[in-house]
């Protein structure tokens, strides 16, 4: 797995964990606001003091999903980094033989040195890394040859 796949996980599982946390905290805020309502209601004094009890609870643990929104949060923003700093890109690529430079494995010409470079088929542009290289190499050999 490269790094800018790596990236993409870390940014979904942080988007995840901060927006599950998020509505996990609202539908507690919302039970606490209904016992807080519920204890103002409440016909007898130990009614009231339960649901004041079921409240502070309640704040209680919405207030424990706090670490996990701001935790998934930096994850989804540490996620968005590593997939910009891998560039972003998730197309095959290759070596230039002549400056050993990396580019896209479509590419007819080094952008970097300005060699010539054969065309890889596109069925092979599909497979491994390792099947992209030695299609490459072959096709390096071939121009050598002729």
């Amino acid at each position: 797995m490269n790094f800018g796949k790596m990236g993409l996980v870390v940014f979904v599982l942080g988007l995840a964990i901060a927006a599950g946390a998020g509505m996990n905290r609202m539908s507690l805020d919302r039970r606490a606001t209904n016992a807080s309502v519920a204890a103002t209601l409440a016909d007898n004094a130990w009614r009231r003091i339960n649901h004041r009890a079921d409240g502070e609870d309640l704040r209680e643990a919405r207030d424990k999903m706090i670490p996990w929104i701001i935790g998934g949060g930096i994850a989804a923003v540490l996620g968005l980094g590593m997939i910009f700093a891998a560039g972003g890109s998730f197309l095959p690529t290759r070596t230039c033989p002549k400056c050993a430079e990396t580019v896209r494995a479509a590419a007819v010409v080094c952008k970097h040195c300005g060699t010539d470079l054969q065309p890889v088929a596109p069925n092979q542009s599909k497979s491994s890394y390792r099947a992209l290289a030695k299609a490459a190499e072959d096709a390096e050999r071939k121009v050598k040859r002729s």
